[in-house]
């Protein structure tokens, strides 16, 4: 794992992986690997995401790599999560649209 790589990850205790930027990468004495992200269009890195306590994610927190990028895609999910009417009106017409096919 390298800097600016980007990854996606799992925070402990949270159902929906996070697919953000490597900021730093930190090797202790032993040779383990921790990593720091960011999103790309946040302020700051994503230690406030992190689990209570943690600095840092561990390999075994990294699902795996982003091989290609849809900017922006994530916005969805989080109009989603902050406007529970939007989800409610994409449930409504993705039934409808289904209905109408038969």
């Amino acid at each position: 794992m390298q800097a600016g790589e980007i990854v996606v990850f799992n925070i402990k205790n949270r159902d929906i992986p996070i697919v953000h930027r490597i900021l730093k990468v930190h090797e202790d004495e032993d040779g383990q690997v921790s990593v720091l992200t960011k999103g790309d269009n946040n302020q700051v890195h994503d230690r406030g995401l992190y689990s209570d306590g943690q600095m840092w994610l561990e390999r075994d927190d990294i699902v795996g790599t982003a091989v290609g990028a849809l900017r922006y895609v994530g916005m969805v999910t989080i109009w989603l999560n902050d406007y529970p009417s939007l989800k409610y009106l994409l449930v409504r017409s993705t039934r409808a649209s289904v209905h109408s096919t038969f």
